[in-house]
């Protein structure tokens, strides 16, 4: 049977094996661009003419450009949520990305949970028109581990979708199964907030993530914080000099009194924003942002290594957000202030991977073909422009 999903999908990825870009491509078929997108999305189809003219531009058969559709093949659901927005990738067994979407958040604690269940079921929902029969979903989000949370949106989502096996977890485990151990491991998120967890088989323990009013530090929000006061601290003379200042003020358009209603206004994900000036200014050797960094990966690093003392994890920490990742040198940083023993991993897999690897285990499925094609599928698949008007 003809899967138009599947023949736009294998235009996509031989278009991009090939080393062409959307307006390359259009120009050798003598469309425009925009016909290369629908046709990518599945929103319409090639003529058998323009499929002969792929088929020979791309150099692969026709059949392999249609590629039917294996109906036994097995295709799950994974969902990566937070407060800010909540991604859902449709994948095969295999390992190939069928659909890949972002909708707002999903967190139950800053949505409210019949948003946050109208955010799931939507996304379920949209990626079920291409491919009904589904085998398993595993939602890992913000906020599932207070109070209740978990066991009413397992209970909701199973009564719209019975014959779905569906697991919900608190987004930590999306950075467990993103890691080399799913048993015995510490897991760590720094973004915006942070906290880490030692996995006992299973059995979590957590360190943190009492929110920006109560941690100490290492965090997006308070490299952002304290990247404010010293640009606020230098310009009133009682800090040292500094280029943050210039950095944070260029940003602000002003000065930070002069924007501090703005500030109080925003909710924290606005300072963790000021995190890259500090990287930046330590990238170019500034002391005050230097001392900021130390701080805040003490913080961290005493996080992780309270886990380790406290429980029987092993010695691997698997970390993830946008604070390790895109930082300059900070996980390097949390390294070299770990005991020894502790190895500090920061996969490049985003979250959304490890809810898929949960996924398959919550399926009975091996996940080492989605190990072997994930990264290659997802950085290659272009968000679906068809899905922009769910996201308001």
């Amino acid at each position: 049977m003809f899967d138009m999903m599947r023949m736009a999908e294998n235009i996509r990825m031989y278009r991009i094996r090939k080393g062409l870009n959307q307006y390359e491509f259009a120009e050798k078929l003598s469309i425009s661009p925009q016909a290369v997108s629908k046709w990518e999305c599945g929103q319409s189809c090639p003529s058998i003419e323009k499929l002969c003219m792929i088929s020979e531009i791309l150099n692969v058969s026709l059949d392999t450009l249609l590629g039917e559709a294996d109906e036994s093949e097995r295709v799950m659901i994974g969902i990566d949520g937070s407060g800010i927005k909540t991604e859902f990738v449709l994948f095969a067994e295999t390992g190939r990305i069928l659909d890949r979407i972002e909708l707002t958040g999903c967190n139950p604690n800053t949505v409210g949970m019949d948003k946050a269940i109208q955010v799931l079921e939507l996304g379920i929902d949209t990626l079920m028109k291409i491919r009904s029969r589904i085998s398993g979903i595993f939602i890992g989000a913000a906020g599932m581990d207070s109070g209740n949370n978990t066991s009413r949106m397992k209970k909701l989502l199973r009564d719209r979708y019975p014959k779905i096996r569906i697991r919900c977890e608190n987004d930590i485990f999306n950075v467990i199964g993103c890691g080399k151990d799913l048993g015995q491991c510490i897991a760590a998120i720094c973004g915006t907030g942070v906290i880490v967890y030692a996995n006992e088989n299973g059995k979590l323990k957590h360190y943190g993530g009492r929110g920006y009013l109560l941690d100490q530090g290492g965090s997006g929000f308070h490299i952002g914080r304290d990247a404010v006061c010293a640009a606020q601290d230098a310009r009133d003379g009682i800090g040292e000099l500094t280029l943050l200042t210039e950095l944070v003020e260029e940003r602000l358009g002003g000065t930070v009194w002069e924007n501090i209603q703005k500030i109080y206004r925003e909710d924290p994900s606005y300072l963790a924003s000021f995190a890259p000036c500090v990287f930046r200014a330590y990238e170019n050797g500034d002391s005050v942002a230097s001392k900021i960094l130390e701080h805040n990966a003490d913080c961290l690093a005493e996080l992780i290594s309270c886990a380790s003392q406290q429980c029987d994890c092993g010695d691997y920490v698997v970390a993830s957000g946008s604070i390790l990742k895109n930082g300059a040198g900070f996980s390097q940083l949390v390294q070299t202030k770990l005991p020894e023993k502790l190895i500090l991993d920061v996969p490049k897999y985003p979250p959304v991977y490890g809810a898929c690897v949960m996924c398959c285990h919550l399926c009975s499925i091996d996940p080492q073909p989605l190990k072997e094609n994930f990264l290659f599928y997802y950085e290659s698949y272009e968000l679906g422009k068809r899905y922009e008007n769910h996201q308001s």
